[in-house]
């Protein structure tokens, strides 16, 4: 690649990288200074915005890659650095289910408790813990993609076990939970003037979590498209087409939306984030 195209990959990584994790960052800080809803209804929440800030900070080293021209690091760099993105990208997942789910159970006249959220979402890093570990065990392997910038899951690899590993994580990581994710949403509805949950109607909250789920489906199904590319085109045509580059940005490149749904969906939640970077007083999401 030339130095032009290193550096234009350099400069889209950091801004998804800044916007990210200060987004994420600041949203973060909301939910846990102010606590938005009311005791461990703010976990999912922090769960998902926690796992967004991740994959944000997933571009740092790609970044610098970028503007260097190379890798610049050694293989354990490389393992780590692809461990990181499949967690916090799992996580993200895994944290819209149990978004949805949590509004599916609420919908129906059901209050969760709160050792509920906390078994729920050890649960989910688990499994995302789990699903992230399997190739540093050798059921695929972590390798640095053709554009020399970032550590992926290797979707050239075409050894049998591989492939049970990608049926696996596609089934159970990705379509199961957006399925259970789309399934318990879609029976969600709330009048405009529903009840209060913290800083959100229920109605809010249910839009919230439709958008979320809209979000994690286009941001990780260009990739779970590419893991299957090779079984129809060769790899080194995907390659020169950038396809799996621009699978990469619509992951990194969302994260940021996240975000960006509490603040345009609460007013208060605006004034409370306004407030911790100095540009709103917090009396007034004290007194509204």
């Amino acid at each position: 690649m030339s130095g032009l195209s290193t550096a234009a990959l350099g400069l889209v990584y950091s801004i998804f990288g800044i916007l990210g994790v200060v987004l994420n960052g600041l949203a973060l800080a909301t939910f846990t200074y102010f606590q938005p809803q009311p005791g461990t209804k703010n976990i999912p929440h922090v769960n998902l915005l926690l796992a967004s800030f991740g994959v944000s900070l997933s571009c740092v080293l790609p970044g610098l890659a970028s503007f260097s021209g190379s890798w610049g690091f050694n293989d354990i760099v490389c393992q780590i650095q692809g461990f990181y993105g499949m967690l916090t990208g799992m996580m993200v997942i895994y944290a819209v289910a149990m978004l949805a789910g949590e509004r599916y159970v609420v919908f129906k006249g059901m209050c969760p408790s709160g050792v509920a959220y906390y078994l729920f979402t050890s649960l989910c890093w688990f499994a995302a813990g789990f699903w992230s570990c399997l190739p540093l065990m050798g059921c695929s392997r972590y390798t640095l993609q053709s554009s020399a910038n970032d550590c992926i899951l290797d979707w050239k690899e075409q050894s049998s076990i591989h492939w049970s590993y990608i049926l696996a994580i596609s089934c159970f990581g990705f379509a199961v939970p957006l399925a259970a994710t789309f399934g318990a949403l879609s029976k969600c509805h709330a009048a405009e003037d529903s009840k209060d949950e913290g800083w959100f109607t229920e109605s809010q909250l249910i839009k919230i979590s439709k958008w979320q789920c809209f979000f994690c489906l286009v941001q990780w199904l260009p990739f779970a498209v590419l893991v299957f590319i090779p079984l129809a085109i060769p790899t080194s045509v995907v390659e020169a087409s950038g396809l799996s580059q621009l699978s990469i940005f619509f992951a990194k490149g969302l994260s940021p939306g996240y975000p960006v749904l509490y603040v345009a969906s609460s007013g208060r939640f605006r004034t409370a984030a306004a407030s911790l970077v100095g540009l709103a007083s917090s009396n007034h999401v004290k007194d509204d």
